[in-house]
């Protein structure tokens, strides 16, 4: 029999109902993207006195609510000209490996949901594909207690003992890539900041840790390879061994099997690879935060892909996963494939 694959696509919203006893965690409840640079976060944002200064406009901006955060951010930092605002740009990949730091280690030591999500899934399908665009490491620790996740090889490698991977198309806090550029300092990041293309993974929840770059006669800063928010223009920020692997992932099917949980479709980048890959879903099931949510999401990914069947979830993904949700579309899919 042909072995049976599942493709799980998690966005923010994922993270945000994750586990069932979150609600004992709220200092550090994950923010959606527009709530990345609230005040209840300026305890680290006086860290980064740069973007520090920078927040109350970002704030004013999404007062407006025509106005996105993602196209705040690429029109103010990333394709402004001057210094200052090229230091804020280099600055907010800092913020937000500290920011999901926190989030990872104070949010839920128990991501119930995804444990659930995961050995589920592995129970029904012969392998299973995990693709997020989350920086933070929440489902990566589930994983890693399964098997662990030691170099950026181990995201890919597919074995009897191991039949997952984790694809992160945006990177992780846990990344790093080689700081070239001469007096790099955190506090004060310079506009001409100069990194390294190669990426490197070390599993660690310490932050000053995944700030290192490590070679085996060199220690020396890491920047963080994760993306900062541009919306339908979001940088891949991935190995191209992962790039590789999920095409040839994607074409390994004559259709896909899918689950989408808190993945707006507003973040092309997937959509991109899905269509250079000539992909074609068989069945996919989105869950958000309702079935409104569920719907746009979908229609989104429906305008890019071709799709046989879909669904869009009732509910969020807390009761998804609590329910009879996540156990009867695994079930059917399994015995539909």
């Amino acid at each position: 029999m042909p072995e049976k694959t599942l493709f799980v696509v998690l966005g923010a919203g994922a993270t945000k109902g994750c586990a069932a006893n979150s609600s004992i965690y709220g200092e550090w409840q994950p923010p959606l993207t527009r709530e990345l640079f609230n005040s209840r976060f300026d305890v680290i944002l006086q860290q980064y006195p740069v973007l520090h200064g920078a927040a109350p406009e970002i704030r004013e901006a999404m007062g407006d609510d025509t106005q996105s955060l993602e196209d705040f951010l690429r029109e103010s930092y990333r394709d402004a000209g001057d210094k200052l605002n090229q230091r804020v740009r280099h600055t907010i990949p800092l913020y937000l490996q500290d920011l999901l730091h926190r989030v990872s280690t104070g949010w839920t030591r128990r991501p119930d949901h995804y444990d659930l999500l995961i050995r589920q899934s592995l129970r029904r399908f012969d392998r299973v594909i995990f693709v997020t665009l989350n920086y933070d490491i929440l489902l990566d620790r589930a994983l890693h207690g399964i098997s662990p996740l030691r170099d950026m090889g181990d995201f890919i490698s597919l074995h009897d003992d191991k039949p997952w991977a984790l694809i992160k198309l945006h990177g992780s806090i846990t990344w790093a890539r080689k700081v070239v550029s001469d007096g790099y300092r955190l506090e004060a990041v310079a506009s001409d900041l100069e990194v390294g293309d190669e990426i490197h993974h070390h599993w660690t929840e310490s932050l000053e840790e995944m700030r290192q770059w490590r070679e085996p006669s060199y220690l020396g800063p890491g920047y963080p390879a994760l993306s900062t928010p541009f919306g339908s223009e979001d940088d891949l920020n991935c190995p191209t061994e992962h790039i590789e692997f999920l095409c040839e992932a994607f074409r390994a099917e004559d259709a896909l099997d899918m689950l989408i949980i808190g993945y707006s479709g507003i973040d092309k980048a997937l959509l991109r690879l899905l269509a250079e890959a000539e992909a074609k879903i068989k069945h996919v099931t989105v869950v958000d935060s309702n079935r409104d949510y569920a719907e746009a999401a979908l229609s989104r990914v429906s305008e890019e892909i071709n799709i046989d069947s879909s669904e869009p979830a009732v509910e969020n993904f807390e009761a998804f996963a609590e329910t009879s949700g996540l156990s009867g579309f695994l079930q059917r899919r399994s015995e539909a494939s």
